[in-house]
């Protein structure tokens, strides 16, 4: 849960919070209200947050939210949004650019062969200098 601190029970009160936000330090906490609503986590010096660790010191708390209403819920939820979007990597789109070239190219060798070996697949008399009976087999 995050918890806003209530009272501190000893003169100072220190959390390792550094899984959240990064900070190498265990940051000082206090009562005292924070009245921005869209402030940085490091900013809210009067909040206890869920997945952090007390290095010293104790206090009363008053639970403000849970599960994923949390600040390390709502990373989770970023992170699983995330992983749900359908964005190509590099790697896949140039294996689709390859995959492209490389039909294209055997579409073409085909049909360069079939020119080729066309009097085999058709058949046709000559009738007043015309084609005519043009005849198509695969034999």
């Amino acid at each position: 849960a995050d918890m806003r601190v209530a009272a501190l029970k000893t003169s100072t009160l220190r959390l390792e919070q550094s899984s959240l936000t990064g900070e190498a330090m265990p940051v000082l906490k206090g009562t005292n209200p924070i009245f921005m609503d869209d402030c940085e986590l490091q900013a809210k010096e009067n909040m206890v947050f869920a997945g952090t660790t007390v290095v010293n010191g104790s206090c009363l708390c008053i639970v403000i939210t849970t599960a994923m209403k949390t600040e390390i819920g709502k990373i989770q939820k970023q992170i699983h949004e995330a992983s749900l979007e359908e964005s190509d990597t590099p790697l896949k789109k140039k294996l689709d650019e390859f995959g492209s070239r490389l039909t294209t190219s055997i579409g073409i060798v085909c049909l360069v062969v079939w020119i080729i070996n066309y009097k085999n697949f058709i058949s046709w008399d000559i009738v007043d200098g015309w084609p005519s009976n043009i005849q198509f087999s695969f034999q």
